[in-house]
């Protein structure tokens, strides 16, 4: 048994983000491709607040819950702030659609559930017109050992 989820979630999450055709083109990586970024990326976060909870205060290795908030980022470089934005939480639908028919995010092993716990969103201005982030926080719970 896996000491945390979050690993096989991250890849699993990656996979399925690519799968689905809203993405097509998309840039993904596991994390923030900096100066080789596109106009539309997706990006894994940081994992916060994992904290555990084992059944009883005992010597050795016991099984416990996990918990944590992933975030993955979505960045979108157009001409307006309003396209930006649009396409966006475009992105950020599909992913929470995704993992709200899928909570064990294809199987991943000794993972509960995940769920979208909401998003953030800031646009800025860009040398190329509007840059739109988007953070989709999931928070997941596991058991683990």
């Amino acid at each position: 048994m896996p000491t945390s989820t979050m690993a096989d979630l991250k890849a699993n999450l990656l996979t399925d983000i690519g799968d689905l055709g809203t993405f097509l083109g998309v840039q993904l990586t596991y994390g923030d491709a900096g100066g080789l970024a596109r106009k539309e990326r997706v990006w894994l976060g940081s994992v916060e607040n994992g904290d555990s909870q084992p059944p009883a205060f005992r010597a050795g290795k016991q099984r416990r819950r996990e918990s944590y908030v992933l975030h993955i980022w979505i960045e979108v470089v157009l001409s307006t702030p309003q396209l930006a934005e649009a396409r966006a939480i475009a992105l950020a639908g599909a992913i929470e659609d995704m993992i709200a028919s899928d909570p064990k995010v294809s199987a991943t092993p000794n993972l509960l559930f995940a769920r979208c716990d909401g998003l953030e969103m800031d646009t800025t201005e860009h040398a190329e017109g509007a840059l739109t982030s988007v953070d989709v926080s999931v928070y997941c719970e596991g058991d683990v050992l």
